[in-house]
């Protein structure tokens, strides 16, 4: 147990470093140690999105979600990898799901108002936006 506690802290600091390769590398190794550790495999699917290596992100967190189904963030996760293959659709069911197993996350509630927007549904999204600024969630405009 120390010892993935140790790798996890490793991958973790490599994440904040903008090292995603090495992070990738120690969540592997955590993964090794734990593989049934949910959270590895949605913390190594991040670092594989911000990569742009989203069908490999997509991968870990489909293993979350087997691992965990109740783990609202590798949902939200995985929709914003949809969402990077233009799988716009799938993704909203992912953020869906993120929002019935955490109906307080604005953020989930914001990125599915942009979505219908783009689907041109205005309605759902100006309630989905309603909602997120409801929730405290708001995005500050760059002047």
């Amino acid at each position: 147990m120390k010892k993935l506690v140790i790798l996890l802290f490793l991958a973790i600091l490599s994440f904040t470093s903008i090292s995603y390769a090495t992070s990738i590398e120690d969540y592997d190794q955590a993964i090794c140690l734990n593989p049934k550790f949910a959270g590895g495999y949605t913390a190594r699917g991040i670092a594989y999105w911000l990569l742009g290596k989203y069908q490999r992100a997509i991968e870990d967190y489909d293993q979350s979600i087997r691992l965990d189904p109740k783990d609202a963030a590798a949902y939200y996760n995985r929709g914003n990898a949809y969402y990077n293959l233009g799988k716009i659709q799938r993704a909203i069911e992912d953020y869906d799901q993120a929002i019935r197993l955490n109906p307080k996350w604005g953020a989930a509630y914001y990125v599915r108002a942009v979505l219908h927007s783009e689907l041109g549904e205005f309605k759902q999204s100006k309630e989905d936006l309603n909602k997120a600024h409801s929730l405290g969630f708001y995005i500050k405009r760059r002047d």
